[in-house]
């Protein structure tokens, strides 16, 4: 790639993120609710571990925002400007006694479901947003946000404020009363969820760490056994059946990592919740899902499933990320995206315990046939994008050495990734392979010949790549057959036209055997519809030609790449 076509790719990206609005920082606009309304700040709990809590932290507080009080505090602080200065309406009063009733009501039935104490019960990450979404409508103070609003969104803050009591079973219970969703509510459904579930999985495995002692005597070998502790279960203090019988009916399950050098709670997608999914949700909720049982995907630095069974996922992810994608906002997929991208880099470069080179210095073959099954999708996304010239390249070594694996990084698929989801991606794909004019090659451009000389038929070559065209084009030149070189060229009144006949009485160039002409072929892709091959030359060819690479023009056309008349560059 030369420096004109680097500058053309990193302005499209350029241009594709700047589409895009700004990340939200989630501390800053805590801080901000905080410091204009009042709001007692939430305490945040730190606690270091081999599983990223910052990171889920963060992006379920993001979410959960979205149902609850940053929400509710945009729209209040929109509608200050509708009646400021005038005192509380009589429809406000009416909701703030409504809410101080039915509130209360409500979350003391939430708590005496889960059987916990008020102290373990106001821990969970949702229920302290929750609370601080109602103190935030009926605490008594002389700038109440309720003095200046508009009366025709009390019940959306009614909603929302309720809502945030909801437990993760409670809205599995809602979805199976209610109709099927579409794409957009699916996806809307499932941020809403997954924050939830998060928060309220992230609350059970703190106090599961808190246990960690009493299940020492109960480890096999040094290792947890599920069995073992179940079977022990008895013995273990009260508070531990209780965090386990909640953890299960709010969607969760014990799991063994890494054959159990450590014990934690997943999500779980047993029946009575995946029949409920698959039969309400759309189907693009696949990917969300299988990304929640196998989140967070790895353990110091290793990944914690067969290496099939987690890129089959990530192939998943990538459908839901590619068709959700709407726009940043209603998106919701930062954590996803955070997965997908340390994901697909240790399933191409590999990990300590599973490196991708054998002893002899070679591929592994199980890499290999996850490289292969990834750069086969039949779309445009990352997958065959950044797979596709590694695999040439290394096969080209004999699976022993390839720059595009050296030099692929986090950048270079979170670029990717973003690329395909603006849309972007597909003016790069099937860009930078590089061709060998061998004779498979050579083979392929005889059936197209065979298929298109005897009657010209433009739709024959619909499928053919832009260097088997090339191909063809310069193998007919090989075969003095110059009406079928003639009969590749676009006949539309957009493009020069030079009559058939003084082009096949004018000078024709002659060439004995492609192979012995071009040594290689590559096409580089700059617009939709437009392209170059880039051909190099074998050093010891006949041609007197001093040129050692030249550019060969094509236009896509409704059958498939051409070349216009004068197409070298």
């Amino acid at each position: 790639m030369d420096d004109k076509q680097l500058e053309e790719r990193l302005n499209l990206l350029k241009s594709s993120y700047d589409r895009l609005p700004s990340s939200v920082d989630t501390d800053e606009i805590l801080q901000k609710i905080e410091n204009e309304n009042n709001i007692a700040p939430v305490e945040k709990k730190s606690k270091g571990s081999k599983w990223q809590r910052i990171t889920v932290w963060a992006v379920s507080i993001a979410s959960v925002f979205v149902i609850g009080i940053l929400g509710n505090s945009y729209i209040l602080q929109d509608e200050k400007k509708i009646q400021q200065g005038e005192q509380m309406s009589d429809a406000t009063k009416e909701f703030i006694e409504q809410l101080k009733k039915d509130y209360p009501i409500e979350r003391e039935k939430k708590r005496e479901l889960l059987n916990l104490s008020e102290e373990e019960f106001s821990q969970i990450p949702f229920i302290e947003f929750a609370d601080s979404s109602f103190e935030h409508y009926t605490a008594e103070r002389e700038d109440s946000f309720l003095n200046n609003h508009s009366d025709s969104n009390l019940e959306t803050y009614y909603e929302n404020t309720m809502s945030g009591l909801l437990l993760p079973s409670e809205m599995v219970k809602e979805l199976n009363e209610g109709d099927k969703l579409d794409k957009a509510e699916t996806v809307s459904f499932l941020r809403k969820y997954n924050a939830k579930f998060n928060h309220f999985k992230l609350y059970t495995n703190d106090k599961l760490d808190k246990y960690k002692k009493e299940l020492e005597p109960y480890k096999v070998n040094g290792l947890y056994n599920i069995d073992k502790i179940l079977e022990n279960e008895q013995y273990l203090p009260d508070g531990f059946r209780t965090m386990r019988e909640n953890a299960e009916m709010q969607g969760l399950q014990l799991v063994l990592i890494g054959d159990g050098i450590d014990i934690r709670f997943s999500f779980s997608l047993e029946p009575n919740y995946s029949s409920v999914f698959s039969i309400v949700l759309d189907p693009i909720s696949t990917g969300y899902l299988q990304m929640m049982a196998q989140e967070p995907f790895t353990y110091a630095w290793e990944l914690l499933y067969p290496m099939n069974e987690t890129a089959q996922t990530l192939l998943a992810m990538e459908d839901y990320m590619l068709d959700a994608y709407v726009n940043e906002e209603e998106y919701g997929g930062d954590i996803m995206d955070t997965y997908y991208i340390s994901v697909f880099y240790f399933l191409v470069k590999g990990t300590e315990e599973n490196p991708v080179f054998d002893e002899n210095g070679m591929v592994k073959e199980e890499y290999r046939e996850i490289w292969n099954m990834m750069k086969n999708e039949d779309k445009i996304s990352p997958s065959p994008y950044l797979l596709t010239p590694i695999v040439a390249d290394f096969e080209k070594s004999g699976w022993k050495k390839s720059e595009e694996w050296d030099d692929l990084t986090y950048g270079d698929i979170e670029n990717a990734l973003h690329l395909a989801k603006t849309g972007d991606l597909e003016k790069f794909m099937h860009q930078g392979l590089e061709v060998q004019v061998d004779d498979e090659f050579v083979q392929r451009v005889h059936a197209l010949y065979k298929s298109f000389a005897g009657t010209h038929d433009q739709t024959a070559l619909k499928e053919a790549t832009p260097e088997e065209i090339v191909g063809l084009y310069y193998y007919s030149i090989q075969l003095k057959d110059y009406e079928t070189q003639y009969e590749l060229y676009i006949k539309d009144d957009t493009q020069i036209q030079i009559p058939k006949d003084e082009y096949l009485n004018g000078k024709q160039q002659v060439i004995d055997n492609i192979k012995l002409e071009f040594k290689e072929l590559e096409f580089i892709q700059n617009a939709a519809d437009y392209g170059v091959v880039i051909l190099t030359k074998q050093s010891d060819r006949r041609s007197s030609d001093e040129n050692e690479v030249i550019g060969f023009q094509l236009i896509k056309t409704e059958n498939g790449w051409r070349p216009p008349f004068m197409p070298i560059q």
